[in-house]
């Protein structure tokens, strides 16, 4: 039986954020989805989006895995070809003793964004 779906998501932030954190590309990072919107149940699983400069955008996704490979088993890596919007590199993490249907969603986006609304 696997750990409930809030402590599971925990142990991976705990593990993956500070090492994000530490990378001087990375601009920001945050929580999207059902925990972001207050309405996380049994099935909520992780939904991560990091802003970094293009070109860094596949390492810092390489680093993502490697420290959530820390903490718990990746079963299965897709990486999402084509990327869904310009300038995004996204990974979907399947993890072994997941609670059931839970998933990793990383998606590395590009700066764009954030400068593109002064321009």
């Amino acid at each position: 039986m696997s750990e409930p779906a809030a402590v599971f998501r925990a142990r991976i932030f705990d593990a993956v954020v500070p090492v994000l954190e530490a990378d001087e590309s990375v601009r920001a990072c945050w929580q999207g989805g059902s925990v972001a919107m207050g309405r996380a149940d049994k099935f909520s699983d992780i939904d991560l989006y990091v802003v970094a400069a293009v070109p860094n955008h596949l390492s810092i996704l390489d680093l993502f895995e490697r420290a959530l490979g820390q903490v718990v088993q990746i079963a299965h890596r897709w990486q999402v070809e084509p990327p869904p919007f310009n300038e995004v590199a996204q990974r979907i993490y399947l993890l072994r003793d997941a609670p059931r249907f839970f998933a990793v969603d990383c998606a590395v986006l590009t700066l764009f964004a954030e400068l593109g609304a002064r321009t």
